[in-house]
């Protein structure tokens, strides 16, 4: 695959989740009852709820800008990638102990599983790139190139 191709398919991965993120955010802070399964809900649990939601709220601001340069903002892909894949292996180990409900699995599919093995391409898409100019230049320099542009 040529390093264009690899790149659009790169970003389109990355606004995807991004786009997922954000819409997934906003339900489940909305209604965060729809994560009870029928389970009785106390005032503390619906606010653990919402507080994750925002997490994927913000997850899915962070992969936005990430999808517009995702060379330059591999930080932030990186970032959601370790916690799609803590939250997958957390899942396996409380699933084993019997201390989740068996319908949180579809849940845990959709929201980090299905997420980490095309998050890892990008990022190891990101770190084969030929040119790694984008990734070494600090943001200090950017501001004093557009000072100086702007004299």
């Amino acid at each position: 695959m040529s390093e264009p191709n690899k790149l659009n398919w790169a970003k389109a991965i990355v606004l995807i989740a991004a786009i997922y993120g954000v819409f997934v955010g906003l339900i489940v802070f909305a209604k965060p009852e729809l994560l009870l399964f029928g389970n009785a809900s106390t005032p503390f649990l619906l606010i653990l709820i919402k507080f994750i939601a925002l997490l994927v709220f913000m997850y899915g601001i962070a992969y936005y800008f990430g999808s517009r340069d995702p060379h330059r903002y591999w930080h932030l892909i990186l970032v959601g990638f370790i916690g799609k894949a803590l939250s997958a292996s957390f899942f396996l180990y409380y699933s084993r102990a019997g201390l989740l409900h068996p319908k949180f699995i579809t849940i845990n599919i959709w929201n980090n599983i299905i997420w980490v093995v095309p998050m890892a391409w990008v990022l190891y898409t990101c770190r084969t790139k030929p040119s790694y100019k984008h990734m070494q230049q600090l943001p200090e320099d950017e501001f004093e190139e557009e000072k100086r542009n702007a004299s």
